[in-house]
This record gives structure tokens, sequence and C-alpha cells, in this order.
């Protein structure tokens, strides 16, 4: 086969790919709520407490299924951490607890700042690194810094990974 021949082929099938992977984007619907009581927001399978680290050790009673989130915002380094987000592999879940933590975010201002697609994408890589071994003391959980923003926010690895 000519050269030219194989090049656009390999163009025609890069170009179906791009346009397949666009084209079937995966549709959010949130499926959360901001609550009046002890946990920030309840979603399908249990609680979300979002608080500083005071809070957070204070609690009792809660279940295998509630979600910690650690407010570090006025840390050196702000952010917000969830424990153990490892254990979260529903792309749905991560994406009603990342909108609990912008609803939190924009409830109780401060200065701090992440798209939701960087924190799609970081946990996203967390949970990979954790389940293949990697670091997993450091990816067990995802701490979502200001610092790292520029480093996840990238609209072509959301959607090829289809966050």
């Amino acid at each position: 086969m000519e050269k030219k021949a194989k090049k656009k082929i390999f163009t025609v099938i890069t170009l179906s790919m791009v346009l397949w992977i666009y084209s079937h984007d995966h549709k959010y619907s949130s499926n959360y709520e901001v609550l009046d009581d002890i946990a920030y927001a309840r979603y399908e399978n249990g609680n979300i407490y979002i608080g500083n680290e005071e809070y957070i050790n204070s609690l009792i009673d809660i279940s295998e299924y509630d979600i910690l989130v650690v407010d570090e915002r006025n840390s050196s380094d702000p952010n917000f951490k969830i424990i153990n987000s490892y254990r979260i592999t529903d792309k749905d879940t991560r994406n009603d607890i990342i909108c609990a933590i912008c609803d939190y975010n924009s409830e109780y201002p401060c200065d701090y700042y992440r798209s939701v697609e960087s924190m799609r994408l970081e946990w996203f890589i967390h949970n990979v690194s954790y389940n293949l071994h990697y670091e997993v003391d450091r990816s067990r959980d995802v701490d979502f810094e200001i610092s790292e923003e520029d480093d996840y926010d990238s609209k072509v690895l959301s959607k090829l990974f289809k966050l």
C-alpha cells in the first residue's frame, strides 16, 4: 500500500475516533441534596460531611458509605480533601460529591477556586493510581489543591475518559 493511502486511512480512523469520543458524552444528572443537618448533603448512598479536621474527627455513628471531606481552605495550599476517595468508583457519585463541595464553597465563600472538570480528572487519576497500587498512601485520598488546577484542567482528557 502506498504511503499516501496509509496516511489517509490513518487520518480517517483517527478523525472517526475523535468524533466518536466527542459525540458520546456522558450526561450527568445530579442526585444529591443539601441538608439543614449535621451532614452538609446527602447523596444516593449516604451523607456528605464537610468541615475542618476537628469537625470531621469529632463525627460519630457514620456509615461506611458516608463521605468525609476536610475543608483545608485556610492552609498554605488551600484544598478540600476527600478521605478514602478510592472507594468511590461511580462517576455520577463522584460528580454529586464534587457538586456538593462547590455548593459548600459558594455557601461559605473563601478565596478558593477549582473547576469541576479539573476535580473530576484529578479524582479519576487518583483512583487509577490507587488501583494500580501506585503511591497508595497519596492516592487513597484526593485533595483538590488550588495549586493543581492547571495540572488537571484538560478538557481533552476529561472527554477521553468520559468524566
